[in-house]
């Protein structure tokens, strides 16, 4: 059978062209042909319908994810993502540099931009094994040599002086406390009281009316002789010179001795 429309040969009792889709009239056709033929009519229209609604519905989701926009088609979907992924990328790129830089600065700066040195003076250690001298101690004096400085030098040359000085001013007292022990007993001579101060002079004298507990009127005097161990007074000094005997030979002239010289200085 010859389709009308297209002219292509159709097999019998086919209801429409397989090449252009139209209806093909069968000739002859019996009351039955024609029921049959417009169900299957019927039938390739449901068909039709039922293919062109299917091709308008958006596709089903696939995995969760959202089927592309009515209008977009899947090809401008994908490139719309790798869009966004690049965008992510280059944010997430910006992100870790801009951290990789200041770590960086962190690190390096302080290295490269050393601090100023400190005006503060810092304190030396010490060696906890060293002995420190103790409180009110003198410290002992080292020799010096000819590299040392020469200020230095000048200071222990006088220190050293200082030191001689109070040295003999020490030895001129008695264990006993006297600053002539034997004015009573023995005869002193100008060379024996050449070393003495003024001050030790003037002691020497009176130490002779202490001996027999003379008091004075003088209170340096007094202080001085209240201080040590063997003074104890038992006259006044006007009750002591009110009396007479109580000096014997050899004080007299160790007293008259120590005037002469004291005249001299």
């Amino acid at each position: 059978m010859i389709c009308s429309s297209c002219g292509r040969t159709v097999e019998d009792g086919a209801a429409f062209c397989p090449q252009c889709g139209s209806a093909v009239i069968q000739p002859f056709m019996s009351e039955e042909d024609k029921v049959r033929e417009e169900a299957e009519i019927e039938a390739a229209l449901k068909s039709l319908d039922e293919i062109k609604h299917t091709a308008a519905r958006p596709a089903a989701r696939d995995g969760g994810q959202d089927a592309p926009p009515a209008g977009i088609s899947p090809v401008e979907r994908n490139y719309s993502t790798r869009r966004k992924d690049a965008r992510s990328s280059r944010f997430v790129t910006a992100v870790l540099g801009t951290l990789a830089l200041a770590m960086l600065l962190l690190v390096i700066l302080p290295r490269i931009i050393k601090p100023p040195p400190s005006p503060i003076p810092t304190i030396a250690e010490k060696d906890p094994d060293e002995e420190l001298p103790a409180i009110g101690a003198i410290p002992p004096i080292r020799e010096l040599s000819a590299q040392d400085n020469p200020r230095e030098e000048e200071a222990v040359i006088a220190y050293n002086a200082y030191d001689d000085a109070k040295k003999d001013e020490r030895d001129s007292e008695d264990e006993s406390g006297f600053i002539l022990p034997d004015s009573d007993a023995r005869l002193y001579t100008a060379e024996e009281l050449e070393g003495l101060s003024e001050w030790d002079l003037e002691i020497a004298r009176n130490e002779i009316y202490a001996r027999h507990g003379r008091g004075f009127n003088d209170s340096t005097l007094q202080a001085y002789f209240d201080g040590q161990d063997w003074y104890e007074q038992r006259y006044t000094p006007e009750e002591f010179d009110a009396q007479s005997g109580l000096l014997n030979d050899t004080e007299q002239a160790n007293i008259a001795l120590i005037s002469e010289v004291e005249g001299s200085l």
